[in-house]
C-alpha cells in the first residue's frame, strides 16, 4: 500500500540493509580503511570474514564515529548496482515510471 504512494522502507538503516544484501565486503573494507580505532578495524575484519556475526548497534556506532557522510562518500566509490536492496530498486523504478508519464 505504501509503495503505491511512493514510500519505500527498508528493514533497518541503509548501511545494514546494504551489508545484509551482499555488500558486506566493500562496507567492511571501507570501515577498516577510515576508522582510527584498532578495535573497530578488527571488528570490520571479523564481520567481513563472517557476516553472520554482525552486531548492528556496534556497526552503526563505528560508522558514526567516522561520520556517516564521510563513510557514505567513500563507500559510494565501491558500490555498484549489484545486490541493491529491493526497496531501493523499487523506489528507483517508481521514479522512472513517474517521469515517463
Amino acid at each position: 500500500m505504501a509503495e503505491s504512494h511512493g514510500f519505500f522502507v527498508g528493514h533497518s538503516t541503509l548501511e545494514i540493509d546494504l551489508f545484509k544484501n551482499g555488500r558486506h565486503s566493500s562496507i567492511c573494507k571501507t570501515l577498516a580503511e577510515l576508522t582510527e580505532s584498532g578495535a573497530a578495524r578488527k571488528r570490520a575484519e571479523g564481520w567481513k570474514e563472517n557476516p553472520n556475526t554482525l552486531d548492528d548497534a556496534r556497526f552503526l556506532s563505528d560508522i558514526e564515529a567516522i561520520g556517516k557522510g564521510r563513510f557514505a562518500q567513500r563507500l559510494a566509490t565501491r558500490i555498484t548496482s549489484d545486490n541493491c536492496p529491493r526497496y531501493i530498486r523499487n523506489a528507483i523504478d517508481h521514479v522512472k515510471k513517474a517521469l515517463e508519464q
